[in-house]
């Protein structure tokens, strides 16, 4: 009897260590992502800002306003001025016109 309580006391441990070990083993590798799709790159001018770049330097007015909204073609336009607070989402249809404290433009791009 004592021999046959030997080999399930030695069956046991073995068991016991072989779960043991293999608790410690490493898992296998994580699968690697697939790349990812490839969009074609928004056009550079979609807001119409080359259009109407030449405008830098000049004062916004009224009639500054309307030749930025007739020539550029953009969707919305936005007026930067300094100290004003808004959100920094990016619309390539939008045109940005950034102005100092004179209405002076002093930038005009797309977002």
């Amino acid at each position: 009897m004592s021999e046959v309580k030997s080999m399930r006391q030695t069956g046991a441990a073995l068991m016991l260590g072989t779960l043991l070990l293999a608790g410690c083993s490493s898992s296998p590798a994580p699968d690697i992502a697939p790349p990812p799709p490839d969009f074609p790159p928004a056009p550079a001018d979609t807001c119409g800002a080359q259009a109407v770049e030449s405008l830098t330097g000049e004062t916004l007015d009224d009639e500054t306003r309307i030749w930025l909204e007739d020539r550029s073609g953009a969707s919305t336009i936005r007026i930067v001025e300094p100290g004003q607070n808004y959100t920094t989402d990016y619309r390539a249809e939008r045109l940005r016109v950034v102005v100092d404290e004179d209405d002076i433009i002093t930038s005009i791009r797309c977002g």
